[in-house]
């Protein structure tokens, strides 16, 4: 089965909160209270409540505790449907029950109606409707819940540009080196030492003549 995606968002950020689901105030010890059933946002009088959901508008009344109360319906991604309340509002809104509400639009103004400490939202979440009204054991964590439904956006990778594929590079061809010039040493042409041919003795009667002539012997 395909995961379905939620679209979830804090009502405000998370400096703003003021208690968390199961705490026990100086102030709930005081008045007699049971373990605190959701999330306490404070901001001023009269600053608007934004849709935690896109949804419907299930419920729209006053309770001496919770003052003016909102109801809506919520689909996790699980696609589980819950009851979200936004409670201690300013008046009652000029929604009507059935009116499809998107994440993000203003659901109502932040007060201090019926059993309230001063201006804040407080915020529950149950499966049921009888839940969001009922004790703490009826309902979840709703900052939790709220933290499980966040889309979180996903981070685009850079595009890396491919580097162009460079054609291969042909391989020198070793130039040959010139020879050297020869040198005149090696230019000349040995010259060959010229033979003593052995006298050759002339024992004809000219030759004996010549030789007392010339005074040769």
């Amino acid at each position: 089965m395909a995961e379905r995606l939620s679209d979830w968002r804090m009502v405000y950020d998370e400096k703003y909160i003021t208690s968390h689901y199961g705490e026990m105030s100086a102030f709930r010890r005081a008045n007699n209270m049971q373990p605190h059933s959701g999330t306490d946002w404070a901001r001023p009088l009269g600053t608007r409540i934004p849709a935690i959901a896109k949804g419907t508008i299930h419920l729209i009344q006053y309770s001496d505790v919770l003052g003016w109360v909102v109801v809506q319906t919520a689909m996790d991604k699980d696609g589980i449907i819950w009851y979200l309340g936004y409670c201690h509002m300013d008046s009652k809104p000029g929604y009507k029950v059935g009116q499809k509400i998107t994440k993000g639009q203003t659901i109502g103004l932040l007060g201090d109606s019926g059993k309230s400490s001063g201006p804040h939202v407080h915020v529950t979440a149950s499966r049921t409707l009888k839940g969001v009204f009922g004790v703490t054991s009826d309902k979840v964590d709703v900052y939790k819940l709220i933290l499980a439904n966040v889309r979180v956006p996903v981070k685009k990778m850079p595009v890396v540009a491919k580097a162009p594929e460079q054609a291969p590079v042909p391989e020198k061809t070793p130039t040959p080196e010139p020879e050297a010039a020869p040198t005149r040493a090696a230019v000349a042409p040995t010259l060959r030492s010229p033979r003593t041919r052995p006298a050759v003795k002339d024992n004809s009667k000219l030759g004996r003549f010549w030789h007392l002539f010339s005074g040769k012997k």
